[in-house]
């Protein structure tokens, strides 16, 4: 008897090509090599963040329309409607975008992203038995107001820090959390 070898479907490959003027070619490899990763590494994340970019798009099947972070913060900022309404919203939307059991660290991150891309000015302040958030954004007290109920409540939520204390104007934030043994 002949033993049968099975087909694995997970190796099955194809090979991608197409032409494109040397100038694009030049640009491509240039900005691979800047960035160390492969055509094909490129390639996948590209496509992965082009999917999650439309999953955002799509989510809940409501319409968006895209606009830079620091124009959405200053609407937040002019919004008609409660603080609370809006720091609940925001929080909702936030955590969404993140698995349930996600971390302070996981908040962090996307928060910190938020504010390189809006052009804040984002500091953390690690410390044995505290963290502490400061946060220059020149927007507006309201924004102010938001931002230090949203992380209050992110703070409840990964129920590893707790408030301690806030420092507010009305173009920045300081927020200290003190860290909960486990």
């Amino acid at each position: 008897m002949g033993t049968k070898k099975q087909k694995n479907d997970s190796l099955k490959e194809t090979i991608e090509g197409f032409r494109v003027p040397n100038a694009t070619s030049k640009k491509l490899h240039a900005f691979l090599e800047s960035e160390g990763i492969t055509k094909k590494k490129w390639l996948e994340s590209k496509l992965e963040d082009d999917l999650d970019y439309k999953a955002l798009l799509n989510v809940n099947k409501t319409s968006s329309v895209l606009i830079p972070k620091i124009h959405y913060a200053r609407l937040l900022a002019s919004s008609s409607t409660a603080t609370e309404d809006t720091v609940n919203e925001i929080f909702g939307y936030v955590s969404s975008l993140l698995k349930e059991d996600s971390s302070w660290k996981n908040y962090l991150m996307l928060f910190s992203a938020f504010c390189e891309s809006s052009g804040f000015k984002l500091t953390v302040d690690e410390e044995l038995t505290f963290t502490t958030i400061d946060l220059q954004h020149n927007i507006s007290e309201v924004f102010t107001d938001i931002m230090e109920g949203v992380w209050k409540k992110i703070a409840n939520k990964t129920k590893e820090l707790k408030f301690e204390s806030c420092i507010k104007t009305n173009i920045s934030v300081i927020i200290k959390f003190e860290k909960i043994k486990s």
